[in-house]
């Protein structure tokens, strides 16, 4: 594959990125569709520049760090994931159980975000972009460094 080639696909999956930050991601029962700018308001801003990072890079035409684009947009995504995973293993037990009773709604919250019923076409948009951007980057990154 051509440099010419990773370039586009760096700059198409940013864009389908920060398109898909915007646009309906999941459809949640008694709330409709709601995007990732609604659920993650201010992380969607470290997600759009992180997005906007590979195409900048290249841009200006400094392709080695490219890759720190995707990984940068991976961590924002996955970063409810990592610090839950984290939580409660500091807890333990009892901490989840205190937790739970001193703050209800926040479980709510929690149990309402796990039954989503249907992932809405800006979902897809923003994880194929992910992809993309992540396929993209990688490849210019190494193409960069030769």
């Amino acid at each position: 594959m051509s440099q010419n080639r990773n370039h586009l696909l760096t700059y198409l999956g940013g864009l389908m990125v920060v398109v898909g930050a915007f646009a309906p991601l999941v459809k949640l029962p008694a709330i409709g569709a709601v995007s990732y700018y609604d659920a993650a308001n201010p992380e969607v801003f470290l997600l759009i520049l992180f997005a906007a990072l590979g195409p900048v890079f290249i841009i200006i035409q400094r392709t080695a760090p490219t890759a720190l684009s995707p990984v940068g947009v991976w961590l924002v995504l996955l970063w409810p994931v990592i610090q839950s995973l984290t939580s409660e293993r500091d807890e333990g037990l009892i901490g989840r159980a205190t937790r739970t009773v001193t703050d209800p709604l926040e479980t709510y919250a929690a149990n309402l975000f796990t039954n989503i019923t249907e992932l809405s076409w800006g979902g897809f948009v923003l994880l194929v972009g992910a992809v993309i951007l992540t396929v993209g980057g990688i490849r210019t990154t190494l193409g960069g460094r030769k």
